[in-house]
């Protein structure tokens, strides 16, 4: 390599460390906890206990928690239902309506449910103010600095800066080193070449990992945005524009509607639900992880209330998504249509 792109590469490297090293630090030190947040919140956690029960329990049915979650507020929307897949909880939330919500996000509230029993466990205080946890503080703090998706897409671009800065460092460690042998450390120097020495052996050895964790992390905070421009772009809902969101009566059973995506989908779970609200008409989109993994893999499951007179078929496999009608759930015929589909 010349010696001009050398002082290149390494005006580079200068640069984008220093700009991002600040906002580094903060994401190392906030993000260490999360590492342990399951076991940090079981520690913490003063919530009742679950009921004890066989282990082969089953769950009960997700309509009788719709329902009962509609007793408890009948003058409110359910937006959203999380199913956990390491303990027996539902989470429904709630919330006067999808308009409020948006502007306000503290109007939203949230009830526990054991999943076996259907006995509500906690619920969020909607005339309380807002209780800031150590770990929501230390993931606001790492995901987006409290400042929601302007933070996000700043902290994805520090996350791009960190990866130019790993690039760049792989570039000069060639030629700063090619004399040297691997992992030396001159301790007979100064203390400058000294800190140099390791700066280098630990740049280079975590190289790969470092890289890793910045690709990912970009990939994490652009995911509001990709999510939604997925939304604009690939979720095929045209039958579906300029009709009004369903009301709650004419949604079909959800539990029918989550049975299907099951046995469409084996191997799959079904951790959370979304219900119809402006810019997903008429749908429950359903997201899945593969059962038994530790991240959540990117499949959706669309599937429309009693008004849609169709099936709908998706437009590419990788999509993921299922378009069926609830008024009429008939897996044999839909894996017929998902094989003619692909």
């Amino acid at each position: 390599m010349k010696h001009r792109a050398i002082q290149r590469w390494l005006w580079v490297h200068k640069w984008s460390s220093l700009v991002c090293t600040l906002f580094l630090l903060m994401a190392c030190v906030t993000g260490l906890p999360l590492i342990f947040k399951d076991e940090i919140a079981d520690l913490l956690d003063t919530d009742p206990p679950y009921a004890e029960l066989p282990a082969n329990t089953p769950a009960a049915s997700l309509d009788a928690l719709i329902s009962r979650s509609r007793a408890m507020y009948p003058s409110e929307i359910i937006t959203s239902i999380f199913i956990d897949d390491d303990e027996p909880k539902v989470l429904v939330s709630m919330a006067p309506s999808w308009e409020r919500l948006k502007a306000d996000r503290k109007s939203g509230h949230w009830i526990k449910f054991d999943s076996r029993t259907s006995d509500v466990l906690k619920q969020s205080n909607q005339t309380a103010a807002p209780r800031y946890t150590f770990l929501g503080v230390m993931l606001q703090m790492h995901r987006e600095l409290f400042a929601n998706l302007p933070g996000e897409l700043f902290m994805g671009l520090m996350g791009l800066v960190f990866v130019v800065a790993i690039v760049s460092g792989i570039a000069v460690y060639g030629p700063f080193m090619r004399k040297l042998e691997f992992a030396t450390i001159r301790t007979q120097r100064s203390e400058r070449v000294k800190w140099l020495d390791l700066h280098n052996l630990l740049g280079i050895v975590t190289a790969v990992w470092t890289l890793v964790v910045g690709m990912t992390g970009v990939i994490n905070e652009l995911s509001t945005p990709l999510v939604g421009l997925w939304l604009l772009t690939d979720v095929k809902l045209e039958p579906f524009k300029g009709k009004p969101v369903p009301e709650a009566e004419d949604l079909a059973s959800l539990q029918q509607a989550v049975d299907l995506a099951r046995g469409t989908l084996p191997g799959m779970i079904v951790t959370r639900i979304t219900f119809p609200r402006r810019g997903i008409r008429d749908a429950l989109a359903l997201c899945h992880q593969p059962e038994g993994s530790c991240g959540a893999k990117l499949a959706f499951d669309k599937l429309c209330s009693r008004r849609c007179a169709r099936w709908f078929v998706p437009q590419r496999r990788s999509d993921a998504m299922v378009f069926a009608r609830l008024g009429n759930l008939a897996p044999a015929a839909f894996r017929r249509l998902w094989r003619n589909a692909t």
